[in-house]
């Protein structure tokens, strides 16, 4: 049904949105596209930065209880305010930039999708060519959104954990340094031994997740495929309710209605039971996620090589890194949508 060069229909996703990307920052107003793509470029760097300000204003904050330093204590309790104010405009700058950049690009990309369907009356030819393609407006509508919105979230996530990652790991090495163990007379020395840690976990955390829940993007298309199906059936009796109330009774369109819904409830219920499988893996690492890094750093506390700051900052370096590398973890399911989309 799409048979003009201009299609993508057939790549694969990542060419797809390649492709789309392209056109999107040189079409018009690719400018205003660019500066807003820098805004929210530098507005995530600077999260990234006001988060390595907290992580080192914890460990000020923590020596100086340990230390019992009224005058440190004092000194770290007025650099808080300055921290949530920071906080706050960032985070700020950061959700306006990024949803005037997908209003932007989903308004771009619903004229094209849209252009296909109606170029050479693709809208009454479809109908003729591929009859089981129902309800095409509703998933332009729909699916134009599911694709976009995630999509740029998912970007702005991924470099986001990735540069957090690098990030932290650093400061991990720099505080926790190495740990070394003891197996009769081998002493085994790990450098770096907090973030190796963090990337061994973030990757079982990963695989678990991914073997849980990769049937869930078949799963949530068939919901979005019987969700369309149901509005268009209740689209077409409001069309034809002069001709289907003649011939045919307020009963018999009811079933006809609850058939289609049953479909949705089936499929629903198939995308219920994968989501209960990602969310045992889920919350089975959300119990272990804060304990982790205090049973690592403990030892080297116990023997005097980290202060209560030193474990606090490791901690919440630990923390960070793990929150990065388990990015895909945290967003399978949405992921699995977006992909079905």
């Amino acid at each position: 049904t799409q048979t003009d060069n201009t299609t993508p229909a057939q790549s694969p996703v990542f060419w797809q949105f390649l492709a789309m990307a392209r056109g999107f920052w040189r079409g018009k107003g690719s400018s205003r596209a660019w500066l807003i793509t820098l805004v929210v470029l530098a507005s995530l760097l600077a999260h990234i930065g006001i988060q390595v300000a907290t992580n080192n204003w914890n460990r000020a904050f923590f020596d100086a209880l340990e230390k019992r330093s009224h005058d440190d204590l004092i000194a770290a309790l007025w650099q808080l305010p300055l921290l949530i104010i920071a906080t706050a405009a960032i985070i700020s700058a950061l959700v306006v930039s990024r949803m005037t950049l997908q209003a932007g690009w989903r308004a771009w990309l619903t004229e094209k999708v849209a252009g296909w369907w109606v170029t050479d009356q693709r809208f009454y030819r479809l109908g003729l060519v591929a009859p089981e393609q129902e309800a095409p407006e509703y998933r332009i509508a729909d699916d134009v959104r599911q694709a976009i919105e995630p999509l740029v979230e998912f970007a702005l996530g991924l470099l986001g954990a990735l540069i957090t990652a690098a990030t932290f790991a650093a400061i991990l090495w720099q505080v926790a340094g190495s740990y070394t163990v003891k197996i009769g007379a081998t002493a085994l020395t790990i450098p770096a031994y907090m973030a190796v840690a963090a990337v061994v976990y973030a990757v079982i955390a990963s695989s678990a997740a991914y073997l849980a829940g990769r049937p869930l993007v078949g799963r949530v298309e068939e919901k979005n495929e019987a969700e369309a199906r149901f509005r268009a059936e209740m689209t077409r009796l409001r069309e034809n309710a002069e001709s289907i109330a003649l011939i045919r009774g307020d009963k018999d369109e009811l079933a006809a209605l609850m058939r289609n819904y049953g479909v949705v409830l089936t499929a629903w219920t198939r995308v219920i039971a994968q989501q209960g499988r990602i969310a045992l893996v889920l919350n089975t690492n959300g119990a272990l996620f804060p304990v982790i890094p205090l049973l690592l750093a403990t030892p080297k506390y116990l023997a005097g090589d980290l202060t209560l700051g030193g474990v606090m900052q490791v901690v919440a370096a630990f923390s960070a890194v793990q929150g990065a590398l388990i990015w895909f973890v945290d967003n399978f399911v949405r992921l699995a949508e977006w992909y079905a989309s």
